[in-house]
């Protein structure tokens, strides 16, 4: 079976306790896209959070994925097209952030930045 796709989050993953790529992930995951391996980053990030890694890995030469906000979005690098957005109807938001509010949390809201 070939390898068709590499997916990794973000923090935790890729990244180490420097929150850094190491110089020999960087190069591993540049070769695996130059022998047509899709690379997907998946975060819990929104996606200008997640751009610097990106284009880290020349992900925009290879048509590589992010997914972020936790999944709700999907930006192809080459074309910053946005691939698929599911995004929760403010009502809920507001409901989600209400009930939230009894809670010693912090909420990360994004909105219109993918």
């Amino acid at each position: 079976m070939d390898l068709k796709a590499i997916v990794l989050d973000i923090d935790g993953t890729l990244l180490n306790d420097q929150k850094v790529i190491t110089p020999r992930t960087r190069e591993s995951l540049l070769r695996a896209q130059e022998a047509g391996v899709k690379l997907v980053l998946a975060s819990g990030r929104p996606l200008p959070a997640m751009l610097k890694f990106s284009k880290e890995l020349k992900m925009e030469h290879y048509h590589g994925l992010l997914l972020s906000n936790n999944g709700a979005c999907v930006t192809d690098c080459a074309t910053n097209e946005t691939l698929f957005s599911q995004s929760m109807s403010s009502e809920v938001g507001k409901e989600i952030l209400a009930h939230l509010a009894n809670f010693e949390v912090k909420p990360m809201v994004a909105h219109n930045d993918y």
